[in-house]
C-alpha cells in the first residue's frame, strides 16, 4: 500500500504569498495612521491660532467701542509693534474719572494693560505675534483699523501655521 498525502497544509510559495500581502497591509495601515496624526496635529493647530486671532480681535474691537477716545500720545500707528492706548471712563479705580487702556507687544505676545492692573496676556505661549499695526482713520477720525498676524511656532517646520486679521472698530460716544 502506498501512502496517501493529505492537501490540509500551505505550501512554502503560498506561505510567502500570505506574509507578503499581510506586509503591504501593514505598511498601508501605518502609514495612513501617522497621516491622520499629522493631518489631526496640524489641524487643531490651524483651529487654535484662527480662534486665537478671533478672540484678540473681538478684544480689541470690544475695548475700542466702550472707549471715549483714542489717546494719541503712547499710541503707535501704522509700524510694527503697534501700541494702541485709550481713554476710557468705564471699569476704574475708585476716586478715578478717567483711566487708560493700552494694547501693547511684549516678547512676541500682545497683552492688553488697564489702569492700576496688571498686563492680561490675550494670546497664549504656543502662539506668537508676527505682525501688530493700528491705524488712525483720518476719514473717520474715531475709527481705527487693525491689522493682527499670529503664528504658531513649531520646532518641527511642518506645524509652523500662520493666520491674518484685519478689523475697523468706531468708538461708540
Amino acid at each position: 500500500m502506498g501512502k496517501k498525502f493529505s492537501k490540509k497544509g500551505f505550501t512554502l510559495i503560498e506561505l510567502l504569498v500570505y506574509l507578503s500581502i499581510f506586509g503591504i497591509l501593514m505598511v498601508a495601515i501605518t502609514t495612513f495612521a501617522f497621516t491622520f496624526i499629522e493631518a489631526n496635529a496640524k489641524s487643531k493647530i490651524k483651529k487654535e491660532v484662527s480662534l486665537a486671532a478671533y478672540s484678540t480681535i473681538k478684544s480689541i474691537t470690544y475695548e475700542i467701542k466702550r472707549a471715549s477716545d483714542i489717546y494719541e500720545p503712547t499710541s503707535i500707528f501704522i509700524n510694527h509693534p503697534g501700541q494702541l492706548s485709550l481713554t476710557t471712563i468705564n471699569n476704574l479705580p475708585s476716586g478715578e474719572k478717567i483711566g487708560h487702556i493700552d494694547f501693547y507687544l511684549d516678547e512676541g505676545r500682545l497683552y492688553l494693560k488697564r489702569e492700576s492692573q496688571n498686563p492680561q496676556a490675550l494670546t497664549s505661549e504656543n502662539i506668537r505675534v508676527s505682525e501688530l499695526k493700528f491705524e488712525h482713520l483720518s476719514y473717520f477720525p474715531d475709527s481705527v483699523k487693525i491689522i493682527l498676524t499670529l503664528y504658531y511656532n513649531s520646532a518641527a517646520p511642518k506645524y509652523n501655521y500662520s493666520y491674518s486679521l484685519n478689523s475697523v472698530a468706531d468708538i461708540r460716544k
